[in-house]
């Protein structure tokens, strides 16, 4: 497998956790006081938008096989970048979801549908985590 190919799956990886951390930033914002009847449609599309790029992130990754691309920029000693990119990612999404609890819990009131997004969440830092970790050996 090819720098160029993980690349590519990097780049993936951070539309999708991206865009899904977008969605729960604009969900959170009812449960601080803000009114966002508005924003439950755009919330709802960056969540479908960022599962849609973990599929999609899926999918190339699991055609590794067929790779045929070449690295051009071997050795020329430049910094990775997606490692602290990813662990900034779920670090971003872990206080999300803390703070999201802690307005939950504050209200007394949780709901099923807190409970999928906070669970989801969790799901998408841990595989932040994991992609900054496979990523720490890109050239």
């Amino acid at each position: 497998m090819t720098n160029t190919f993980k690349r590519r799956i990097y780049r993936l990886g951070l539309l999708s956790a991206s865009s899904f951390m977008i969605g729960l930033l604009l969900y959170d914002l009812e449960d601080a006081g803000i009114d966002s009847s508005g924003l439950i449609f755009p919330c709802s599309v960056l969540l479908f938008v960022g599962t849609l790029f973990g599929f999609k992130t899926l999918e190339t990754w699991s055609s590794w096989d067929e790779d045929n691309s070449e690295d051009t920029d071997v050795a020329q000693n430049r910094r990775n970048a997606y490692p602290i990119t990813y662990y900034i990612e779920a670090a971003f999404i872990t206080l999300t979801v803390v703070f999201l609890l802690a307005f939950t819990i504050i209200r007394s009131q949780p709901t099923i549908q807190e409970g999928a997004v906070l669970t989801f969440a969790l799901i998408v830092a841990g595989a932040c985590l994991c992609m900054g970790y496979l990523s720490s050996s890109l050239e």
